[in-house]
């Protein structure tokens, strides 16, 4: 009966993606069992581990090369002193999606480098957009963020024009409010500037025809920032007066 239940269960999905996510439910059981019985440290279960580990691990997972960026020492901020960029926060969250757009769960992860094709559309044809937001801590101490629908709503309407998968809301929120969470230390105290939250969208298949791409990462990123120009500092400017930087609606 549990082997009939169990493919009616796997027999639902309609793409390898959703394979793979229900996979990793399973998994999940699996180690709930192990963990919890008398075997924990036996050899075959080591096995189990490894093998759905290996196998089942995440899209996003496997682009993240985490640990080959160092965050910043907590103990070296100074939060009287903080420019606009040049801190690294220990975690970042996203997902991948597929052809059929559907997003696996969402992992936070430790930093580290993104590893893409040479021939990923983002690359080639600048398949991608970016959001931008900022997690504000309090005098009262907690952390705010401010209309994260309304940034989901814009990174929706991009992503149509983009043909990109398009993260839902749901998704969207959890997303940044968990990766705030993660590098929640990196937020600066009352007054003294904001946890800068960077979601991207990205076209990372490969390919060289002007198509768009068939895989879709969706990844955010933080970063502790002050002001942008502080009392009455000078700010260097040039006038182009020969190229635009935009269509007209572009």
């Amino acid at each position: 009966m549990r082997g009939y239940q169990l493919f009616n269960f796997l027999g639902s999905c309609h793409s390898i993606d959703q394979y793979r996510i229900k996979a990793l439910h399973i998994y999940e059981l699996i180690l709930h069992f192990i963990e919890f019985s008398y075997c924990l440290n036996c050899a075959l279960c080591a096995i189990i581990q490894k093998f759905f580990r290996e196998v089942l691990m995440s899209r996003f997972e496997s682009m993240v090369q985490s640990g080959t960026i160092i965050p910043t020492a907590f103990s070296a901020i100074d939060w009287d002193k903080l420019g606009f960029g040049g801190i690294i926060t220990p975690f970042i969250g996203g997902s991948v999606a597929f052809s059929d757009g559907i997003f696996e769960p969402i992992a936070i992860l430790p930093n580290g480098n993104i590893s893409i094709p040479p021939l990923a559309c983002c690359l080639n044809y600048g398949q991608e957009l970016f959001e931008g937001m900022k997690a504000n801590r309090g005098p009262d101490g907690r952390i705010r963020l401010f209309r994260i629908d309304a940034n989901a709503a814009r990174m929706t309407k991009g992503a149509t024009r983009f043909m990109l998968a398009a993260p839902s809301e749901a998704m969207y929120r959890e997303a940044v409010i968990e990766t705030v969470k993660a590098n929640s230390d990196y937020v600066p105290p009352y007054g003294k500037g904001a946890l800068y939250v960077r979601p991207i969208l990205a076209g990372v298949g490969m390919t060289l025809n002007p198509a768009p791409s068939d895989t879709t990462v969706f990844l955010v990123t933080t970063v502790p920032v002050g002001m942008h120009y502080k009392g009455s500092s000078m700010v260097s400017i040039k006038v182009e007066i020969d190229f635009q930087r935009a269509a007209a609606k572009g």
